[in-house]
Protein backbone atom coordinates (compact mmCIF):
# COMPACT_ATOMS: atom_id res chain seq x y z
CA UNK A 1 0.00 0.00 0.00
CA UNK A 2 1.44 3.54 -1.04
CA UNK A 3 0.06 6.35 0.59
CA UNK A 4 0.07 9.86 0.63
CA UNK A 5 -1.47 12.48 3.35
CA UNK A 6 -1.54 16.64 3.94
CA UNK A 7 -4.01 18.45 6.46
CA UNK A 8 -6.88 18.49 4.18
CA UNK A 9 -6.38 14.76 2.00
CA UNK A 10 -5.44 11.17 2.67
CA UNK A 11 -4.30 8.96 -0.33
CA UNK A 12 -4.01 5.56 -1.13
CA UNK A 13 -2.88 3.26 -3.84
CA UNK A 14 -3.27 -0.61 -3.49
CA UNK A 15 -1.07 -2.18 -6.04
CA UNK A 16 -2.92 -6.10 -5.09
CA UNK A 17 -6.24 -4.74 -6.31
CA UNK A 18 -5.55 -1.86 -8.84
CA UNK A 19 -7.36 0.45 -7.00
CA UNK A 20 -6.74 3.66 -5.26
CA UNK A 21 -9.25 5.84 -2.76
CA UNK A 22 -9.15 9.49 -1.28
CA UNK A 23 -10.50 11.02 1.79
CA UNK A 24 -10.62 14.02 3.76
CA UNK A 25 -8.95 14.63 6.87
CA UNK A 26 -12.00 15.49 8.85
CA UNK A 27 -14.94 13.10 7.96
CA UNK A 28 -15.80 10.35 6.23
CA UNK A 29 -17.35 12.48 3.07
CA UNK A 30 -17.07 13.26 0.99
CA UNK A 31 -14.52 9.97 -0.59
CA UNK A 32 -13.35 8.13 -3.66
CA UNK A 33 -13.37 3.98 -2.70
CA UNK A 34 -11.88 1.81 -4.83
CA UNK A 35 -11.55 3.57 -8.20
CA UNK A 36 -9.54 2.10 -11.24
CA UNK A 37 -7.78 2.85 -14.05
CA UNK A 38 -8.38 2.02 -17.55
CA UNK A 39 -7.58 2.77 -20.72
CA UNK A 40 -8.49 1.75 -24.67
CA UNK A 41 -6.04 1.62 -27.75
CA UNK A 42 -6.28 1.21 -31.20
CA UNK A 43 -2.91 -0.63 -33.11
CA UNK A 44 -2.89 -0.76 -36.38
CA UNK A 45 -3.05 -4.42 -37.55
CA UNK A 46 -3.64 -4.17 -41.83
CA UNK A 47 -4.73 -8.19 -41.77
CA UNK A 48 -7.47 -7.26 -39.33
CA UNK A 49 -10.91 -6.70 -41.08
CA UNK A 50 -12.68 -4.47 -38.68
CA UNK A 51 -12.24 -0.68 -37.99
CA UNK A 52 -10.16 -0.03 -40.62
CA UNK A 53 -7.29 -2.51 -39.85
CA UNK A 54 -7.30 -0.68 -36.34
CA UNK A 55 -7.57 -3.65 -33.63
CA UNK A 56 -8.43 -2.51 -30.28
CA UNK A 57 -6.66 -3.49 -26.77
CA UNK A 58 -8.18 -2.57 -23.38
CA UNK A 59 -5.99 -1.72 -20.68
CA UNK A 60 -7.93 -2.59 -17.37
CA UNK A 61 -5.42 -0.87 -15.35
CA UNK A 62 -3.71 -3.48 -13.76
CA UNK A 63 -1.01 -2.43 -11.19
CA UNK A 64 -0.36 -5.81 -9.54
CA UNK A 65 3.42 -5.83 -11.71
CA UNK A 66 3.90 -2.23 -11.93
CA UNK A 67 7.45 -0.24 -10.20
CA UNK A 68 6.02 1.87 -7.93
CA UNK A 69 7.54 4.57 -5.87
CA UNK A 70 7.56 7.93 -4.72
CA UNK A 71 8.95 11.46 -4.90
CA UNK A 72 8.91 14.76 -3.51
CA UNK A 73 8.88 17.89 -6.54
CA UNK A 74 8.13 20.95 -6.37
CA UNK A 75 5.32 22.56 -8.69
CA UNK A 76 2.90 25.40 -9.45
CA UNK A 77 0.93 24.64 -6.36
CA UNK A 78 3.75 24.33 -3.97
CA UNK A 79 5.81 21.21 -2.86
CA UNK A 80 4.43 17.87 -4.20
CA UNK A 81 4.40 14.17 -2.74
CA UNK A 82 4.12 12.00 -5.56
CA UNK A 83 3.51 8.27 -6.13
CA UNK A 84 4.68 7.13 -9.65
CA UNK A 85 3.44 3.87 -11.27
CA UNK A 86 5.20 2.48 -14.24
CA UNK A 87 2.57 0.04 -15.34
CA UNK A 88 3.24 -3.17 -17.26
CA UNK A 89 0.53 -3.12 -20.23
CA UNK A 90 0.08 -6.21 -21.39
CA UNK A 91 1.81 -5.14 -24.82
CA UNK A 92 4.93 -5.25 -25.80
CA UNK A 93 4.91 -2.04 -27.64
CA UNK A 94 3.14 0.48 -24.93
CA UNK A 95 4.97 1.89 -22.01
CA UNK A 96 1.98 3.51 -19.30
CA UNK A 97 2.47 5.56 -16.54
CA UNK A 98 0.40 6.75 -13.26
CA UNK A 99 1.18 9.68 -11.56
CA UNK A 100 -0.61 10.88 -8.42
CA UNK A 101 0.64 14.07 -7.06
CA UNK A 102 -0.94 15.40 -3.67
CA UNK A 103 0.13 19.19 -2.56
CA UNK A 104 1.24 19.42 0.76
CA UNK A 105 -0.84 22.05 1.68
CA UNK A 106 -3.55 22.23 -0.80
CA UNK A 107 -6.96 20.15 -0.86
CA UNK A 108 -6.67 18.78 -4.54
CA UNK A 109 -5.39 15.58 -6.05
CA UNK A 110 -3.78 15.81 -9.33
CA UNK A 111 -3.64 12.43 -11.59
CA UNK A 112 -1.33 12.35 -14.93
CA UNK A 113 -1.70 9.58 -16.91
CA UNK A 114 0.71 8.58 -20.13
CA UNK A 115 0.45 6.31 -22.45
CA UNK A 116 3.71 6.06 -24.91
CA UNK A 117 3.75 3.99 -27.78
CA UNK A 118 7.08 2.39 -27.59
CA UNK A 119 6.75 0.01 -30.59
CA UNK A 120 7.11 -0.20 -34.67
CA UNK A 121 3.04 -0.13 -35.20
CA UNK A 122 1.33 2.79 -35.24
CA UNK A 123 -1.57 3.38 -32.28
CA UNK A 124 -4.49 5.23 -31.57
CA UNK A 125 -5.24 6.44 -27.25
CA UNK A 126 -8.85 6.05 -28.14
CA UNK A 127 -9.48 6.92 -24.46
CA UNK A 128 -7.57 7.20 -20.57
CA UNK A 129 -9.88 7.11 -17.27
CA UNK A 130 -8.26 7.83 -14.27
CA UNK A 131 -11.18 7.54 -12.09
CA UNK A 132 -13.27 4.13 -13.17
CA UNK A 133 -15.85 3.86 -10.58
CA UNK A 134 -19.46 3.25 -9.31
CA UNK A 135 -22.09 0.51 -9.39
CA UNK A 136 -22.55 0.50 -13.42
CA UNK A 137 -18.58 -0.80 -13.51
CA UNK A 138 -18.49 -3.35 -10.41
CA UNK A 139 -16.42 -1.21 -8.81
CA UNK A 140 -15.44 1.22 -6.36
CA UNK A 141 -18.19 4.14 -4.84
CA UNK A 142 -17.83 7.90 -4.70
CA UNK A 143 -19.44 9.33 -1.35
CA UNK A 144 -20.74 12.67 -1.21
CA UNK A 145 -22.25 14.66 2.23
CA UNK A 146 -25.99 13.94 2.94
CA UNK A 147 -26.45 17.59 2.88
CA UNK A 148 -24.48 18.45 0.00
CA UNK A 149 -26.17 19.46 -3.21
CA UNK A 150 -27.05 16.88 -5.84
CA UNK A 151 -24.01 16.21 -7.70
CA UNK A 152 -23.62 18.49 -11.04
CA UNK A 153 -22.24 18.39 -14.21
CA UNK A 154 -22.55 20.69 -17.46
CA UNK A 155 -24.17 19.24 -20.36
CA UNK A 156 -22.79 21.11 -23.57
CA UNK A 157 -24.82 20.13 -26.40
CA UNK A 158 -23.19 18.91 -29.79
CA UNK A 159 -25.25 21.79 -31.71
CA UNK A 160 -27.38 25.30 -31.25
CA UNK A 161 -30.29 23.05 -31.43
CA UNK A 162 -29.38 20.91 -28.44
CA UNK A 163 -29.35 21.35 -24.61
CA UNK A 164 -26.42 22.91 -23.07
CA UNK A 165 -27.02 23.57 -19.34
CA UNK A 166 -26.53 22.13 -15.61
CA UNK A 167 -27.62 18.66 -15.08
CA UNK A 168 -28.30 17.05 -11.39
CA UNK A 169 -28.22 13.50 -10.27
CA UNK A 170 -32.10 14.31 -9.99
CA UNK A 171 -32.61 14.69 -13.34
CA UNK A 172 -33.23 18.13 -13.58
CA UNK A 173 -31.83 20.33 -16.59
CA UNK A 174 -31.90 24.03 -16.88
CA UNK A 175 -31.14 26.03 -19.93
CA UNK A 176 -28.52 29.06 -19.10
CA UNK A 177 -27.96 31.58 -22.13
CA UNK A 178 -24.51 31.20 -23.19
Amino acid sequence: MFTLSNPHLHFSLDPGSSSWSLFTQTSETPSIEGARLNGLFRFNQPDWKHLNGLRPWQWRGNLADADIFKRAQDSVHGPLETIIARARSGVDSLAITVEFALPKERAFLLIRLNAKNIGAKPCSVIRLNPLFVGPLHRTGAVRISPDAAPPTFFSNGWGSWSFAGAVTSRGGGERRPG
